[in-house]
């Protein structure tokens, strides 16, 4: 449950800054917009957290008991990114290429496939101190 969190609020964080950044530069970016920052982190840590929910934590929670989190990340990471590019790329055509479109999808991509990075590098920095004591024994 650490790890979902932890990796919910680094996505929280890296889609804000992301997003923001991205939609600077079509607009004036003024002082007054401070607290829209700061309120839009709510609803974009509910989408990043449902979203880690719903697509990285099964493959987590469902592995086969020998499957280590290398082979896991190795097997289905390729195809989750695949899959999500080929979404995005879909939902901006389908925009007609709308800036506003293009910098929520592109937010959307990266933020999706640095969060697989995150949710297995945080669980092997908590198992591998297990495996090395069960190995000593």
């Amino acid at each position: 449950m650490n790890r979902l969190f932890s990796t919910s609020l680094k996505a929280t964080d890296f889609s804000t800054l992301l997003i923001w950044v991205l939609n600077a530069n079509e607009h004036n970016f003024n002082i007054e917009i401070a607290p829209f920052i700061i309120l839009s982190t709510i609803p974009i840590w509910i989408v990043c957290f449902t979203s880690i929910v719903v697509t990285i934590v099964p493959f987590s929670t469902y592995k086969k008991v020998k499957t280590s989190n290398k082979q896991l990340f190795k097997r289905y990471f390729p195809y989750y990114s695949i899959f999500v590019f080929i979404g995005c790329v879909i939902a901006c055509m389908y925009s007609n290429f709308n800036e506003f479109v293009i910098n929520f999808f592109v937010t959307t991509f990266f933020t999706a496939t640095i969060s697989w990075v995150w949710f297995f590098k945080n669980e092997e920095k908590y198992i591998i101190p297990e495996i090395k004591l069960l190995q000593n024994e």
